[in-house]
């Protein structure tokens, strides 16, 4: 079956600013008095939860607002700089661009982060569309093969996250696991529903440059 639009999660999948997201669980953590896990251990337990918050509330009062905690997050994790896309990232979006596929990004993170770190490493003109402050990312997933004018059947979805995952797959998306040393194992990505896993975005090119992509 062929595809006709590509959807990329950002951190972790086009940016390496994963790490980033650690610093800023951290300072979370330190603020209320609470040890913080491992780099390893983190992303292994932030991606297993349902909603990053839920991750993020872990040990810190209940009378503190989910505003206050993502204030403290976003201080430590949104001003570090971004050098460089992720080997492939550039030359894959351009090459589905030049094929007349669609492509967009959903993140999490705030639209204006989002597009400053797309800025940040040539990104950011080279989508068709860029949402941010998706969280959860069903409906701007939803929103963006509408723009399209594309069924979810026919959109390919590229996530780092079991969460990011499970809810492409939810609405049909044919969805690729993008794994590091720092994010959710092949295994925790495979059974959230990814149909492959990959460890660099350079091995994506062989089956996404077929007109019928094979996902098997």
């Amino acid at each position: 079956m062929g595809f006709e639009a590509v959807i990329f999660d950002n951190d972790g999948v086009l940016v390496p600013t994963l790490m980033d997201a650690y610093y800023g669980a951290q300072a979370v953590r330190k603020a209320f008095g609470c040890e913080m896990s491992d780099p390893g251990t983190y992303f292994k337990e932030s991606g297993a939860v349902e909603r990053y918050i839920d991750y993020l509330r872990i040990g810190v009062p209940s009378h503190v607002s989910d505003k206050e905690i993502w204030r403290i997050y976003r201080e430590a994790s949104d001003n570090r700089p971004v050098k460089r896309a992720y080997p492939g990232a550039i030359e894959l979006v351009a090459s589905l661009r030049s094929s007349g596929k669609k492509v967009a990004v959903v993140s999490a993170c705030a639209q204006a982060l989002t597009e400053r770190k797309l800025a940040d490493v040539g990104l950011l003109n080279r989508f068709d569309l860029v949402i941010g402050g998706a969280c959860p990312k069903t409906e701007a997933f939803k929103m963006a093969c509408e723009q399209f004018g594309v069924r979810t059947d026919k959109a390919v979805l590229i996530e780092d996250s079991p969460s990011g995952i499970r809810e492409g797959v939810a609405l049909g998306l044919r969805c690729i696991g993008r794994c590091s040393l720092v994010s959710p194992t092949p295994e925790a990505l495979a059974s959230a529903g990814a149909c492959r896993v990959v460890s660099s975005l350079v091995e994506i090119f062989p089956f996404l440059s077929c007109k019928a992509i094979s996902m098997a």
